[in-house]
């Protein structure tokens, strides 16, 4: 379903009841096939920043950083997600329940699988190569979701906003838009603290609440002009990797810099909003490769790394392109295949007996 120019957003989430029977019936679109293409776009910047990193391709103009801003890019969508989702609905016992378990299922299956390879390999081995370090030191904090190593950094601070994000849903039921008021005070508490790491949430939360805010953000009309925007926005993407940024004589920041700048807020959140209403951005982020990315974007994301290091103790970092292409190609079998006979599946088994979940829901994948 596409876009309609007749219903802006609030009257897309007024229309959705508990099993969007109504927003069904009314034509409304449940899924944006170019925020799809935004999470690929998102996972792709990580997988080749740490590729980067790895091997020094490309004088390293993909790496140092880059991985970050396509992590600032699943957290901002995860915020506009959860945010169109959920907020417009009642906020019951239900609702909650329906929230928490669509989340775990989502999340836990693939991450845990993760989690315990890693434990019992470095068990096996005496040390975590490939893999995570996950050790008896840190396989609790792994578990508890209260911070992870390598990649899996970014599922605790996801679970930890879910486990947040409930309140923001009830100030918003509660008090309208003045959540925006809420999220800017908190935003700034966290901000006079310097960005604590305990919990790891509060380092990351403003993209999540920029991502929230995206929501009020007026209908924009298709336009040649919002084309040029959108491609506009897609050069300052790229330009805003720490190392090219670094060319062009602009500072190049430490990596914690992005995570406290407001310039990567907005432009985040601007490729976000755009990418919703841009005829441009169907063609770029709603096509089926970059959907598909997309789709499988979380499997990509978790098995990219014991790849891309199984792969480096191999001759192959001698010849660097071509690493590069039995990377991608091993990464993308390996994904699918973790996608369709594992992720999907436990996710459907978890959801099982929510008539929901046979509609195809807005974007719900909102993890990496």
């Amino acid at each position: 379903m596409q876009l309609s120019s007749r219903h802006p957003p609030s009257k897309l989430y007024r229309a959705r009841d508990h099993r969007y029977g109504a927003a069904l019936a009314e034509g409304l679109p449940l899924h944006y096939h170019s925020l799809d293409g935004l999470r690929g776009l998102a996972a792709v910047t990580v997988l080749l920043s740490h590729f980067t990193n790895k091997t020094g391709i490309l004088g390293g103009l993909l790496g140092h950083g880059a991985g970050k801003i396509g992590v600032a890019v699943f957290f901002v969508l995860s915020g506009h997600l959860m945010a169109r989702l959920y907020m417009e609905r009642p906020l019951g016992t239900t609702d909650c329940f329906e929230f928490f378990r669509n989340r775990f299922a989502r999340i836990a299956p693939l991450y845990f699988l993760a989690v315990f390879v890693a434990f019992a390999w470095t068990k096996m081995t005496g040390h975590s190569s490939p893999f995570y370090a996950v050790n008896d030191e840190t396989i609790l904090e792994h578990l508890l979701f209260v911070r992870g190593q390598n990649v899996l950094w970014t599922i605790p601070v996801e679970v930890q906003f879910y486990a947040v994000f409930p309140l923001i849903w009830w100030l918003y039921r509660a008090t309208g838009r003045a959540v925006l008021l809420w999220m800017l005070l908190a935003g700034l508490g966290v901000a006079l603290l310097g960005f604590p790491q305990t919990p790891v949430l509060l380092g990351y939360i403003l993209f999540f609440f920029v991502g929230v805010a995206t929501i009020f953000v007026p209908e924009l009309r298709a336009s040649r002009t919002l084309d040029a925007v959108f491609a506009g926005l897609l050069v300052l993407y790229v330009l805003s990797f720490p190392v090219i940024r670094g060319l062009f004589g602009l500072p190049l920041d430490s990596v914690k810099s992005i995570w406290t700048s407001p310039i990567y807020m907005l432009l985040i959140s601007s490729l976000l909003v755009v990418s919703l209403y841009s005829s441009l951005a169907k063609h770029v982020f709603g096509n089926r490769v970059a959907t598909y990315l997309g789709m499988i974007s979380y499997s990509i994301y978790l098995l990219h790394f014991p790849i891309l290091h199984a792969l480096a103790d191999t001759s192959l970092i001698r010849q660097p392109y071509l690493f590069l292409a039995i990377f991608l190609s091993l990464t993308l079998i390996v994904a699918t295949a973790s996608y369709f006979l594992y992720e999907r599946p436990l996710r459907n088994l978890i959801r099982q007996g929510d008539s929901a979940a046979v509609i195809r829901q807005p974007n719900v994948e909102t993890a990496p």
